[in-house]
């Protein structure tokens, strides 16, 4: 972080203590140190939109008029749910998550495996058998192929 970036402005929120920049918005992720990390809240002049990243969780928040919205879940290139106001930023489901988890839940069931792919990589889980005390083993796997996680349960 260059010297004049630590004198200079804060924002401060509960919690948090961030610096403050103002630039171009190729410069958002100037400082970014990986593909997982970059400015955390950033807004053009007339703050027509926001971008919220969370430090602590997997996703990035963006708010701004219904037709941005609109585009945003449109583009195919882009994991985008939408959420309201009141939703909570928990580790419970989401009410947008819930048809996505719900239809992979009706596909374990039946097929005996499913795979829900994400911009972080996929989670893949498969049942053992097709009965009551089934392994159910699901694994977290990265982009770049690893595994990053695993369990095993019966049902």
């Amino acid at each position: 972080m260059p010297p004049e970036v630590r004198r200079g402005g804060r924002v401060e929120l509960p919690n948090r203590n961030y610096f403050l920049y103002s630039g171009e918005i190729d410069q958002a992720l100037a400082f970014s140190t990986s593909q997982r990390q970059s400015a955390n809240l950033w807004w053009p002049e007339d703050r027509t939109w926001c971008v919220a990243t969370a430090l602590d969780l997997n996703w990035t928040y963006i708010g701004g008029s219904d037709q941005l919205v609109e585009l945003l879940l449109a583009d195919p290139r882009l994991e985008a749910l939408p959420v309201e106001l009141g939703d909570r930023c928990t580790s419970a489901l989401t009410p947008s998550y819930r048809p996505i988890v719900a239809r992979a839940a009706l596909t374990l069931r039946d097929q005996g495996s499913v795979s829900i792919a994400t911009t972080l990589g996929t989670i893949e889980a498969r049942l053992a058998a097709h009965r009551p005390g089934a392994t159910l083993r699901i694994e977290r796997k990265a982009v770049s192929g690893s595994v990053y996680g695993s369990s095993n349960g019966r049902g």
